[in-house]
């Protein structure tokens, strides 16, 4: 686990860079994340949080989950390929059904 500030650039979520290989992914629920061969979703770090820090509101907000970057090993991560996380504020209102509570967006 890598701990510390790693500023990236976030992708367009209509971005072909999203897609991987043959698979097909929905990119309207998914945020890629641009990565390098030193900073990166790793093995293990699914369910992670992706914070985004909102400087008009002067706070940080749950941007996305991780859900999966491409490594090779030994490292499992940093391939210089673009991470891929849950884009969290498009089920919001899922999550305020679920949890039957408001959720500040």
């Amino acid at each position: 686990m890598q701990y510390g500030h790693i500023f990236v650039a976030i992708e367009k979520k209509n971005s072909s860079r999203c897609q991987h290989g043959s698979s097909r992914l929905r990119s309207d629920r998914i945020v890629c994340i641009g990565s390098t061969l030193t900073a990166d979703a790793c093995s293990g770090d699914s369910g992670g949080p992706l914070a985004c820090f909102d400087p008009r509101e002067h706070r940080f907000y749950l941007a996305g989950a991780t859900s999966y970057g491409f490594g090779t090993p030994p490292n499992k991560c940093a391939s210089g390929e673009l991470a891929r996380y849950t884009d969290v504020p498009a089920y919001v209102d899922w999550i305020a059904n679920v949890t039957q509570t408001e959720v500040v967006t």
